[in-house]
């Protein structure tokens, strides 16, 4: 479906919004922490820049954050968060578009991390893997 996406950029924000042709993206963080965990983090947001993406119109992007499979954490089954939309720059569903470059936001409202640890952004096309990105839950110390 795709030939060689490329993800540009990675934002995790307070606030994302598009006015004209730019984004203004407002509080940038990189981890997530908390106190103690499970943790209920408040609504955020994830930037992504896409190039190169070769796609049919209708098909869902999706992004997820999910437990990494590279720690040794029992995983609940699952993402914690999962964001869809549904891709399309006119013309009939299932034709094949590109390649095109967009970037877009997803709002994530508040989502339960059960553990501190690492996560992975999954970014999807359908079925087909865009890329990963990795995010650390951390526990902060009392000062």
């Amino acid at each position: 479906m795709m030939a060689h996406p490329i993800i540009q950029a990675v934002l995790l924000c307070d606030g994302a919004w598009k006015v004209g042709d730019k984004w203004t993206i407002q509080g940038i963080f990189n981890r997530i922490t908390s106190k103690a965990y499970p943790s209920l983090f408040p609504k955020f947001f994830i930037y992504v820049n896409l190039v190169e993406l070769m796609i049919r119109n209708g098909t869902s992007l999706a992004v997820e954050i999910r437990h990494s499979s590279l720690e040794e954490i029992e995983s609940p089954s699952g993402p914690v968060f999962r964001g869809t939309m549904d891709f399309s720059l006119g013309g009939e569903p299932g034709t094949m578009v590109g390649p095109v470059g967009f970037d877009f936001a997803v709002p994530v409202d508040e989502v339960e991390f059960p553990h501190a640890g690492t996560y992975d952004l999954v970014f999807l096309a359908g079925d087909t893997l865009l890329g990963l990105w990795t995010l650390r839950a951390e526990v902060v110390k009392p000062e």
